[in-house]
């Protein structure tokens, strides 16, 4: 009989759960029961992207504890420790999954959320919703406009089909339909692996280990694998919205994209072109880019301690003039 598999918990206490119905969400919190430091104002939520769980951020979360802030980490509905039964992928979904993570710990500031692919957008729609919870973004690899995936290429080569068949289904709203060609119980755990394996420019030396896991979870409750098919249409047609969510909301934005990010044509036009969206707010001193150079999709991974290093001193900077224009 196989030994389960299961990945690593970041921290030390105990994985804690919010109830949404009979479903729930899994989450980890930095901060010890009953601590006195609980009520700590710099607080960084991790979201994790599409298909992956809270273990993507294994590299950075040690960094900000050991620097003086709580983390919470979370994993997306229908993927990791949380629960399966799912009926609702919706990024609204999402938003209220991290609110009422944050009123159960009863943390009432303004927190900094960092959202990976698809949780980038996310980040947005909370921060355009409820400006009063969010002080800053860090959008990592965000994926804000539809997805110009080569998905298609990567999932039929690892499934040795050919990719000609659905050249460019990325880019419209067929691949909302063709999805479900991907992600079904016979290959689906392959499909999602293949793709995720080829978005590292530098991949960690744990990560034929960390896929094995995935694989493994993947495989032993199929609805995870429907999960990744839903989370699916947040990267599609209709996550466009985000660049109209993005004209809306007030706080301070950092942008972190690998530049050999494949989910990009031109990760530095990308940057720019986001950059573009958020300047037209016309508010000084709110966005901020950093373009990790030979990085892919997954910098914070690649490249911990460059991207912690452009975090902290991002935070910090905001943090500053917050307290400036608070004494003024």
């Amino acid at each position: 009989m196989s030994t389960q598999l299961k990945f690593a918990s970041l921290f030390e206490n105990d994985t804690k759960f919010v109830y949404v119905g009979p479903e729930w969400v899994a989450y980890e919190d930095s901060e010890e029961p009953n601590s006195s430091l609980a009520n700590r104002k710099n607080t960084v939520v991790c979201l994790p992207g599409l298909g992956d769980c809270r273990q993507q951020y294994r590299f950075l979360v040690h960094k900000f504890v050991d620097a003086g802030y709580r983390v919470l980490a979370l994993d997306l509905r229908g993927l990791g420790e949380s629960s399966t039964g799912f009926k609702s992928f919706q990024v609204e979904d999402i938003v209220s999954d991290v609110i009422a993570i944050l009123e159960k710990e009863e943390i009432s500031y303004p927190v900094t959320i960092l959202g990976h692919s698809i949780s980038a957008a996310v980040a947005v729609h909370l921060a355009s919703k409820y400006p009063e919870r969010i002080k800053n973004i860090v959008a990592i690899g965000g994926l804000f406009r539809p997805m110009m995936l080569g998905m298609n290429a990567v999932i039929f080569k690892d499934l040795h089909i050919r990719s000609s068949i659905l050249i460019n289904c990325t880019k419209d709203s067929a691949f909302i339909h063709l999805r479900f060609l991907f992600f079904t119980n016979l290959w689906g755990a392959s499909a999602w692996l293949g793709y995720f394996k080829s978005m590292f420019k530098k991949p960690p030396s744990d990560l034929p280990e960390y896929c094995e896991i995935d694989e493994y979870h993947l495989n032993e409750d199929k609805k995870r694998i429907k999960a990744i098919s839903a989370l699916l249409v947040l990267g599609s047609a209709k996550k466009d919205v985000s660049l109209e969510k993005i004209r809306n909301i007030k706080c301070s934005v950092l942008l972190l994209i690998g530049s050999d990010d494949p989910n990009f044509k031109n990760p530095q036009n990308e940057i720019n072109t986001i950059v573009d969206a958020f300047n037209e707010r016309k508010l000084e001193n709110q966005i901020h880019k950093f373009l990790v150079s030979g990085a892919g999709h997954y910098p914070h991974v690649e490249f911990p301690e460059e991207v912690f290093t452009n975090i902290q001193a991002f935070i910090s900077y905001n943090n500053n003039i917050i307290q400036i224009d608070t004494q003024i």
